[in-house]
Order: structure tokens, then C-alpha cells, then sequence
């Protein structure tokens, strides 16, 4: 998922939270790519909801929303999961993309 950041001195602040990204030495606004596999489900972070929930035969694509960001993001969980549900995230990284 692509989504509007601010970077600074290679990290990133999205979401009330500041992470790691790699990409180039861009400084102020950008646009950053999340990948499924950089957003952790934890018990603090990112209070986000449910959008849409896909079974994907091993896992559950699921879109979330929340406050902060315009936009939903994907990201794959191990176990069922239902529209509506309330989750927290960790951001764990991203890549700044140029342009």
C-alpha cells in the first residue's frame, strides 16, 4: 500500500508512530510503500477496523482503516478474522518511493 509520509534522517512518521525506512535520503513529505509484511498486529499501535476480509488459502487478506490515513491498508494474517474487527498495528519499516 502506497501512503503519504514524512520522513527525516531515514525514518519515516505515520500514524503517531516513527519506523525505519530504506529508499533514499528524501527529507519532508513523501509517498511510502508498506508492505504486508512490515505491519505487525500488536497490542499497541495504530487503532485501525476491518474493512474487507479475503481468505487467500493459507491466510486472510484483510484492508483496514483508521484514523490518520485516507487510505486502507493490506496486510496478511495467519487466522480468521471478521469485518468490523478492531485491531492495532506496528509499523515495522517501508521504502520511499521516488517522485
Amino acid at each position: 500500500t502506497v501512503v503519504p509520509a514524512r520522513v527525516q534522517d531515514g525514518r519515516a512518521q505515520q500514524c503517531d508512530q516513527t519506523f525505519a525506512v530504506g529508499g533514499g535520503t528524501v527529507s519532508g513529505p513523501c509517498r511510502l510503500f508498506l508492505r504486508p509484511a512490515n505491519i505487525a498486529v500488536t497490542d499497541r499501535g495504530w487503532a485501525c477496523t476491518i474493512d474487507t476480509v479475503h481468505y487467500r488459502g493459507s491466510q486472510w487478506e484483510v484492508t483496514v482503516r483508521g484514523a490518520g490515513l485516507n487510505t486502507a491498508l493490506q496486510l496478511d494474517l495467519p487466522y480468521p478474522a471478521h469485518v468490523g474487527q478492531t485491531m492495532h498495528l506496528t509499523f515495522m519499516g517501508g521504502w520511499v518511493l521516488p517522485g
